[in-house]
């Protein structure tokens, strides 16, 4: 089974995270990487067995493929998810307020056309 990387534990990534448990991924199969320990002790107790640490670097590490979607501080972990071994899949919505323009560029600037990474913009999403 693939190893699956998610880059934030917030609602969308709990979302992911609780969509792939429920279509037969194992726990130890996915990786988690949220920056708050308050969140990380909820996905703890909300998904057992999942691999959750603070580290964007020690989540890709493994991953088949590693998935951002509206990931708050993807930007303050690009050199982390650098040196991953599988794809990276990025999704940003445009009008985010926790992801601002300047973030969005940053990131867009350092991901775009590497191999193996998608980066998908929606305008008008908030």
């Amino acid at each position: 089974m693939q190893r699956i990387a998610i880059l934030g534990g917030g609602r969308m990534g709990e979302a992911l995270l609780a969509g792939l448990l429920d279509a037969g991924y194992a726990p130890d199969a996915l990786a988690v990487a949220e920056a708050h320990a308050d969140r990380r002790q909820e996905l703890e107790t909300r998904a057992p067995g999942t691999r959750i640490g603070p580290s964007a670097s020690w989540a890709v590490a493994d991953a088949d493929v590693a998935i951002g979607y509206y990931g708050v501080g993807i930007e303050n972990a690009l050199a982390e998810i650098a040196n991953r071994r599988g794809r990276l899949v990025v999704h940003i919505a445009a009008n985010d307020a926790y992801c601002p323009p300047a973030a969005q560029a940053q990131i867009n600037e350092a991901l775009q056309g590497r191999e193996g990474v998608e980066v998908y913009t929606y305008p008008g999403v908030g």
